[in-house]
């Protein structure tokens, strides 16, 4: 926008640099929006769990001959936000793989109702143990200020024959305020149990607060930490947090040849 098309052959680049002077073309804007920034929040428990509670979260109940166990957790979402991803932490795991549904239901009177992914997220957990990790970008959620929603975890019919010799068990804790939901199968009515709750969270984006003038962030006071280090995100949350997102680099894709490639053509090499 701003300038007019230019069209050159490739052949005319050779092997140095050949700029492109493109031409102003002047546009009248009638309206401008500007968008705010986005910033990654967290809702959840980020914390590891403390507890095994085998008598629920484990293998027989949740794929048992007994029935499709679902099981999850109600999560309120402070501020207007898009979802991007679900995290649940594996106590551990000896199967080769457990294959399970994630969910996510709106609430009303404390109970899950309608579910806002029709049909859910097939999810396949591999891992021994630590966080699995449900990729939500690509349907599009998004939860008002304030508003509770249901995640839950619904397991597939376990084919296993020795299943007696098999585990798999959730990471959970424990605490006067946690409620986990659950339900024997998808007929049935919703439990709300107080006690304790299944570590899970979300990864969210939601719209950064206005900068001061001088377009730095202002710094966080150290009474705004807490000075119980259990209360900070785990060593292992923070490892997965600089996986996922990485450092932008200020360097251009073309810097290097290295990192690119150059593709034979008439006359001259594309890069």
């Amino acid at each position: 926008m701003g300038y007019l098309p230019a069209t050159a052959l490739v052949g005319t680049f050779g092997t140095g640099e050949q700029p492109l002077v493109l031409t102003d073309r002047p546009v009248s804007l009638t309206e401008v929006v500007i968008r705010p920034g986005r910033e990654m929040v967290t809702v959840g428990t980020l914390q590891n769990g403390q507890r095994l509670t085998t008598a629920l979260y484990n293998a027989g109940n949740l794929i048992g001959a007994t029935g499709r166990q679902e099981i999850g957790s109600l999560l309120t979402v402070e501020q207007a936000a898009s979802l991007q991803d679900f995290n649940f932490q594996v106590a551990f795991n000896t199967f080769r793989e457990v294959r399970v549904r994630w969910r996510l239901y709106r609430v009303e009177q404390g109970r899950p109702t309608t579910e806002l992914v029709p049909a859910g997220i097939p999810v396949v957990v591999t891992q021994k143990r630590g966080w699995v990790s449900v990729d939500l970008r690509e349907f599009g959620l998004h939860c008002a200020a304030g508003q509770t929603v249901a995640a839950t975890l619904h397991w597939e019919r376990d084919t296993t024959t020795a299943l007696h010799r098999h585990g798999l068990v959730l990471a959970a804790r424990t605490g006067r305020r946690l409620r986990y939901l659950s339900r024997p199968d998808p007929a049935a009515p919703w439990l709300l149990t107080p006690g304790s709750a299944p570590v899970c969270y979300f990864t969210a984006s939601t719209a950064a607060p206005g900068l001061p003038t001088g377009g730095t962030r202002p710094a966080v006071p150290a009474a705004a930490l807490p000075a119980d280090e259990s209360l900070l995100p785990s060593p292992l949350f923070r490892l997965m947090q600089a996986t996922r997102f990485p450092p932008r680099s200020s360097r251009h894709y073309g810097d290097s040849t290295a990192r690119g490639r150059t593709v034979p053509v008439a006359g001259a090499r594309l890069y």
